[in-house]
């Protein structure tokens, strides 16, 4: 799964820091604020969306209100299954985004102490995970626009910390086929659901199972 990821600016970083400038430039005439370094269920996030030829970027909430147990969300979606349940099948072919990100954290419980990593590409410092986002209700009966990382197996690498892992594409995949949602292919876009296949940096530091 993933829990929690992160966003930071970093000067030599061009790719992140234009997506932060741009999107204050957006939404400059609200009173909506851009968070920067840990990003939690239920904080606003940038995320990339396509309509016809036109990227667009937005700030949306993290997470589907989860109606069967109150006060719950749906913040991952299985990437194997997202045909079978109901809430994504309908978003596959219409309503998928890209969220970026400099890392994203996993936790791995040893004992009685919880062993927190810090995970990206290793190639890469900035990269998107892959979602979709959609129009909701929340408890209150008014609607927001929330999104979900979609999760596949874990790869090598990341098996011997969780079994999950969020969906981290390729950048031709990114933007030719996965925010596409011109592009409806089923097929080709289940291909692209699978355990990300380069290295990945992984930093870890041990804490209490209470932290």
């Amino acid at each position: 799964m993933c829990g929690r990821f992160v966003i930071f600016s970093e000067e030599e970083n061009s790719e992140i820091n234009k997506i932060l400038k741009d999107i204050s430039e957006k939404y400059k005439a609200t009173s909506v604020e851009i968070k920067l370094g840990d990003i939690y269920p239920t904080d606003l996030a940038p995320v990339v969306t396509k309509e016809k030829n036109d990227e667009n970027l937005n700030l949306f909430k993290w997470g589907f209100p989860f109606h069967k147990e109150k006060n719950s969300l749906l913040i991952n979606a299985r990437g194997e299954t997202l045909e079978e349940k109901v809430t994504f099948k309908n978003l596959l072919m219409s309503k998928r985004c890209l969220i970026p990100a400099t890392a994203f954290y996993e936790w791995k419980s040893v004992g009685k102490k919880k062993h927190k990593y810090l995970i990206k590409p290793n190639t890469r410092d900035f990269f998107y995970m892959a979602g979709l986002y959609n129009t909701v209700i929340d408890m209150k009966g008014k609607p927001y626009t929330a999104f979900v990382i979609i999760t596949t197996e874990a790869n090598d690498q990341m098996s011997s910390i969780h079994h999950r892992m969020p969906l981290i594409l390729s950048k031709a995949e990114e933007t030719e086929l996965w925010v596409n949602n011109s592009y409806n292919k089923l097929s080709t876009i289940k291909d692209l659901i699978r355990p990300y296949d380069e290295r990945l940096s992984i930093q870890g530091e041990i804490l209490s199972l209470f932290d």
